[in-house]
């Protein structure tokens, strides 16, 4: 056993530092916001919002590749978003005797989300024909804090969603250019999360050490969320709120990997 776990240890250390890999960075995301939310309040009050809107959207990101194939490598990334939005409220009463007296105001409002992500992943094709496949498990973290200003309405919230997550990636050998596109996906077939990108970048391969790459890409991310039914994507604000928003836009960032 003292041998076995001497070997292993000597089998660690020896490994390429080639095969050990780092990248830090982020950018901004020019998001295009559009869908809506439909909320009710103490069974008492529903409100219908329509967002809207293009805001810039700042991310972060670090991820780490190592050679232990036991593990999964690990990719963590940070974004936040805003949207505006203006809709209805209807405040209902009780029917009584076969009526129901409706009351309806106009309502403005703000949504803020602070999204992050903890991919853990494995290479499963790895530059076979300059072509790279990932697959794993992005654990997303969303918290929210919706506004009607209209009605003094403010909500927080917070829910942890796990989602299928695949990457697939072309290098140009020789060239520092490559092509990337990634999903992540998850349905309990009332609700559905996703998001998917696909980019290019240009990495500095002649400064040695440290390479800066720069990258450009397209981003679509969708939460279509049926409050009450939903048994695996928690609610982004509320449970008894339906959600069906999307967020979309050109991205773009730099980052350093070693």
């Amino acid at each position: 056993m003292r041998y076995l776990i001497t070997l292993v240890i000597v089998n660690l250390l020896t490994l390429s530092a080639a095969d050990l890999s780092m990248s830090v960075g982020g950018g901004i995301w020019n998001v295009a916001s559009k869908g809506s939310i439909v909320e009710t309040v103490n069974q008492t009050l529903s409100v219908h919002d329509e967002l809207y809107g293009d805001e810039k959207s700042g991310y972060l990101f670090a991820e780490l590749r190592h050679p232990v194939p036991i593990l999964p490598n690990v990719r963590l990334e940070y974004c936040a978003q805003e949207s505006s939005g203006e809709g209805k409220s209807v405040a209902l009463s009780t029917p009584f005797l076969g009526s129901t007296t409706l009351s309806t105001t106009d309502v403005s409002s703000t949504l803020q989300m602070q999204q992050y992500d903890a991919v853990m992943f494995y290479r499963v094709l790895d530059n076979t024909m300059w072509v790279s496949m990932d697959l794993g498990l992005d654990l997303k973290y969303v918290t929210s804090e919706y506004k009607v200003d209209t009605l003094s309405l403010d909500e927080t919230s917070g829910s942890l969603t796990p989602l299928v997550y695949v990457r697939s990636r072309m290098d140009i050998p020789h060239t520092g250019l490559g092509a990337e596109a990634d999903m992540r996906y998850i349905t309990d077939g009332s609700s559905t999360l996703s998001d998917m990108r696909i980019k290019a970048d240009y990495t500095m391969t002649f400064i040695p050490m440290v390479h800066p790459v720069v990258e450009i890409g397209y981003r679509v991310e969708t939460f279509d969320i049926d409050g009450e039914e939903s048994s695996i994507i928690g609610p982004i604000i509320s449970g008894d709120t339906d959600v069906d928003l999307s967020f979309s836009g050109i991205y773009g960032g730099v980052s350093l990997a070693f």
